[in-house]
């Protein structure tokens, strides 16, 4: 997405099956992302800052989707409480969440299980500015896979290094003082579900 989309907008555009519209589910795309991965002592002698994996974990609910116990869970419950126990950390500590966006709904689920709202509250936690830069918790700061690309969770991982690190590329999307983030990300039919927490060093 290149500009701001309105409620209007998005109730203008087709269903691509009920109650899914074209802009609830994100466009496969190509492009890449890459992160170095090595030890805290030898981060610190590279040009960038850098950022630490806090916490992380990982839950595989089901093998396929039509196996999957509930709709309304999709393994985030289980790989955040991994991330959180990891880092020493809870919802109330993260600055933003980067979260795998497939379809609107996912990010929905993910802030429940992440614990930043109850099941069933997601619809009314994302509303009036509350996941917008300067919100409560800023969410894909990038636009995620529904508006900046689908190129599974790569960005997400890297949207998070850029706000830790103070580097966001326009500076209307940096997060203030960021000092912790998590991201999700799924795998296959919403079959595994992996979980970081990354933190400012």
């Amino acid at each position: 997405m290149r500009k701001p989309m309105t409620i209007a907008d998005h109730q203008a555009s087709r269903f691509i099956v009920d109650p899914l519209r074209l802009f609830d589910c994100a466009l496969e795309s190509d492009g890449g992302g890459a992160v170095i991965v090595t030890s805290a002592e030898r981060a610190r002698d590279f040009p960038k800052r850098p950022v630490a994996i806090l916490g992380m974990g990982q839950h595989h609910p089901h093998f396929s989707l039509m196996d999957a116990p509930s709709l309304t869970t999709l393994g985030g419950n289980k790989s955040s409480k991994l991330a959180y126990e990891m880092a020493g950390l809870s919802p109330k500590d993260m600055n933003f969440a980067e979260i795998y966006d497939c379809f609107t709904i996912t990010t929905m689920i993910t802030l429940e299980d992440y614990g930043f709202c109850k099941k069933g509250e997601g619809k009314d936690f994302v509303k009036n500015g509350r996941i917008e830069v300067g919100g409560e918790l800023p969410v894909n700061t990038h636009g995620g896979l529904l508006s900046q690309a689908h190129i599974e969770g790569m960005l997400h991982v890297t949207e998070a290094v850029k706000q830790l690190r103070g580097d966001a590329v326009e500076p209307e999307r940096q997060v203030k003082n960021a000092k912790a983030g998590i991201v999700s990300g799924h795998g296959g039919s919403l079959c595994m579900h992996a979980t970081l927490i990354l933190g400012a060093l």
